[in-house]
């Protein structure tokens, strides 16, 4: 009997190292979709638009509900048939895990829902009345612990739990980059943010994550503009032997970060980040079980997750010839991964 409780335990601990492999960012390769293709990518855009109109929507008169159905599922096979968005790689493994958690006693809505990732610098999240939600690399890129992750993913979830209905049916996307796009997807009016913010803390804390991380999770959305870290980028980067970059050339001065919590949001689909924190400390406060857990899949996986999600921005960067942004991020990552052949090629191809 003790033997065999000790093989399961081995085994236990053998399969938990099998899922959670470390990767390896000295040869890093791009992150690519694994596994079975999802029924999301096969099923043709106008079977989707004819089962979404029978189960129908109960806001919506007939006409509304054709275009608005013809709409979003148009604009979300878009995006799923665009290349951006992966399935079944790390990133998307372990937002679903962090789902899993959220949705531990709640089964028939976990099934109800699939995790996938976009691959975007812009930082961004938002679900879909067929259950999808999306990620992007950007958003992962900024955050700071798998709690914060946790809350995205509650408020999104809350958005689809509650069948908000998207404000605008403009989803004609032509001549519009990838990211207004994306963003097109996430436009729901103030009540309805503010109702998720609040069922998303409901769902947080019943996940025993800590009430630090929801306020932290609002900072970073309000500096997601900035790179995702703050370094001094010396000029000596990049006067080297046989090349020089003249003084004149980089600015003689800092200039100071700024972001307004309390911006005039009357033109905005989203309430301003002061009114939204706000109103998450009121709930925060009706809850008295908190915890401090902010990693409940180990801080070790969530940096990785973060820094294959970094790793990816350069590759984005480089491919929206925002090269100036790529350099930089190459810098920061170089600290950590100075051997890295990834980021040697990266940083070749700004150059180019």
């Amino acid at each position: 009997m003790i033997k065999l409780k000790l093989s399961l335990s081995i085994f236990s601990l053998l399969s938990i190292g099998a899922l959670f492999s470390q990767v390896d960012f000295n040869n890093y390769t791009t992150a690519k979709s694994k596994g079975k293709i999802p029924v999301d990518f096969t099923k043709q855009t106008y079977t989707k638009v004819q089962e979404d109109i029978k189960k129908g929507k109960e806001e919506l008169n007939q006409n509304q509900e054709r275009v608005f159905f013809e709409g979003t599922n148009y604009a979300i096979d878009e995006i799923l048939h665009s290349g951006l968005v992966i399935y079944g790689d790390e990133m998307s493994n372990y937002i679903s895990e962090v789902a899993d958690h959220l949705l531990r006693n709640d089964s028939d809505l976990r099934s109800q829902l699939r995790f996938y990732i976009i691959k975007s610098n812009a930082s961004n999240a938002f679900s879909t009345d067929q259950g999808i939600v999306f990620v992007t690399t950007g958003l992962l890129s900024q955050l700071t612990s798998e709690a914060q992750i946790a809350y995205v993913l509650a408020h999104e979830i809350s958005h689809y739990t509650e069948k908000h209905v998207v404000e605008t049916f403009d989803y004609k996307t032509k001549g519009y980059r990838q990211s207004d796009r994306i963003a097109s997807l996430s436009q729901y009016s103030k009540d309805k943010e503010f109702e998720a913010d609040k069922l998303g803390v409901k769902l947080y804390n019943a996940a025993g994550y800590s009430e630090e991380e929801i306020i932290s999770t609002f900072d970073v959305l309000m500096y997601s503009y900035l790179p995702f870290d703050e370094v001094v980028f010396p000029i000596s980067y990049f006067n080297k032997d046989g090349f020089y970059i003249p003084n004149t050339l980089f600015p003689s001065k800092k200039y100071e970060i700024k972001a307004i919590e309390d911006y005039d949001d009357s033109n905005s689909s989203h309430p301003n980040i002061k009114k939204r924190k706000e109103a998450a400390e009121i709930e925060i406060g009706t809850y008295s079980n908190w915890t401090d857990v902010t990693q409940r899949l180990g801080e070790e996986r969530f940096k990785e997750i973060r820094n294959i999600a970094r790793f990816e921005s350069v590759r984005n960067d480089i491919i929206d010839n925002q090269y100036g942004n790529a350099l930089y991020s190459i810098f920061i990552l170089e600290k950590d991964f100075p051997n890295s052949m990834y980021l040697k090629r990266m940083k070749a191809q700004t150059w180019m």
